[in-house]
C-alpha cells in the first residue's frame, strides 16, 4: 500500500497546550506556513485570455478535463477492497488526525470510558506527601528545565518532531501519529479530568508559585501526560525500534508538569494507566492501523545500527 501527502502546515496550540487546528507553523509543526498572498483575481495563463465579452471566464479555462464517475477528493477514493483501503493522500495530519479520533470514538472509546482507573487518593496525609515532593522538585530541578517547561506549556511538538525529525515531506504519516495522540489524548483526559475533578496543587498550596498558567480545568489525569504516553505509544506501533527514547520523553513531558508544580505525581501515574487501554482501543480502528502502516514505512531507518557501551573504553 503506497500513500502520499501533500505539504502543509501543523497546528498552533490549543487550550491543552499541545493541541489545536491547522494553521501557523511557527509553533514548531513540521512544514511552514506562507500566509496569504496579495494576489487580486484569478492567475490568468496568459494576458491575451481576457474573454472579450464581460462577465464570461478566460477562454483557457473553459474546459474541464472532469468525470463524473471520479470520487477522488483531496487524495481520498472510496475503498474497492479491503487490499486496497480508501485514504486520505493530501489531507494536513490536523484534520487527519480528526477522522482518526471520530473512529476512535466509535469503535474504541466506549470500552475506555468504562473502564475502572482509581480515584486520587486526596486525604490529607497523602497530599501532604505529594506536595512536599513538588516542594522538592521546584527548589532543586525547575530552575534548569525552565526552558523545557515554558516550551512544552505552549507546544510538545517541536520535541516530538526533533526525535523522530519529523516533516510533513519525510515523515507525513508520523506527524500524524503525533497529532492523533494530541487529539485523542486530549478527549480522554478531558473525560476523566471531568468525572474525576481533582483540585490541582496550587489549590491546596498556593506557595508553589507555578512559573506557567495553570490550565482551567482539574488536574487528575495529568494532560500532557497522557497526549505524550499516547504518541510514544502511536510511534512504538510503528516502530518497536524506538521505544526507549519515545517513552523517556513521555515520561519527561509529564514530569516537567510536576516541577512546574501544575500537576501531581499521582496524576502522570494514572495517565500511564489510562493509556494502555486507549491504545488498545485505538488498534481497532482501521484508518489508524493504515496509519501506522505508511508511518512504519517512514521510519524504517529506525534501529538499523545498535548502539553499544564499550566498557573497556576510558
Amino acid at each position: 500500500m503506497s500513500i502520499n501527502f501533500s505539504q502543509g502546515s501543523q497546528g498552533s496550540q490549543g487550550s491543552q497546550g499541545s493541541q489545536g487546528a491547522a494553521g501557523s507553523a511557527s509553533t514548531g509543526g513540521p512544514g511552514a506556513s506562507v500566509g496569504f498572498l496579495p494576489l487580486s483575481g484569478v492567475l490568468e495563463p496568459h494576458a491575451d485570455d481576457w474573454p472579450s465579452e464581460a462577465g464570461k471566464p478566460p477562454l483557457s479555462l473553459v474546459p474541464l478535463a472532469y468525470q463524473p464517475s471520479d470520487k477522488t477528493a483531496f487524495g481520498h477514493k472510496p475503498a474497492e477492497t479491503d487490499e486496497e483501503p480508501g485514504y486520505p493522500t493530501a489531507w494536513h495530519p490536523v484534520f487527519l488526525a480528526q477522522a482518526v479520533m471520530a473512529e476512535f470514538s466509535a469503535v474504541g472509546w466506549p470500552a475506555v470510558a468504562k473502564s475502572d482507573f482509581p480515584e486520587p487518593d486526596d486525604s490529607a496525609a497523602r497530599l501532604a506527601d505529594e506536595i512536599k515532593q513538588l516542594l522538592y522538585l521546584a527548589g532543586t530541578v525547575r530552575q534548569r528545565r525552565m526552558g523545557e517547561i515554558i516550551a512544552q506549556a505552549a507546544d510538545v511538538r517541536p520535541y516530538w518532531n526533533s526525535l523522530i525529525g519529523a516533516s510533513l515531506t519525510g515523515t507525513p504519516a508520523a506527524c500524524t501519529l503525533i497529532e492523533v495522540g494530541l487529539a485523542v489524548g486530549q478527549m480522554v483526559a478531558m473525560h476523566f479530568k471531568y468525572k474525576f475533578n481533582r483540585q490541582r496543587p496550587f489549590q491546596i498550596y498556593p506557595a508553589l508559585l507555578p512559573p506557567i498558567s495553570t490550565p482551567p480545568h482539574s488536574s487528575y489525569p495529568n494532560g500532557h501526560a497522557l497526549q505524550s504516553f499516547l504518541i510514544a505509544g502511536c510511534l512504538t506501533e510503528a516502530c518497536p525500534n524506538i521505544k526507549v527514547p519515545v517513552d523517556a520523553l513521555a515520561h519527561r513531558i509529564g514530569a516537567n508538569r510536576e516541577v512546574a508544580g501544575v500537576h501531581f505525581g499521582t496524576d502522570r501515574k494514572v495517565s500511564h494507566e489510562i493509556a494502555g487501554p486507549t491504545m488498545d482501543a485505538l488498534r481497532k480502528g482501521k484508518l489508524f492501523n493504515q496509519l501506522v502502516a505508511t508511518a512504519r514505512k517512514e521510519l524504517s531507518g529506525f534501529g538499523k545500527v545498535k548502539l553499544t557501551t564499550d566498557k573497556s573504553v576510558g
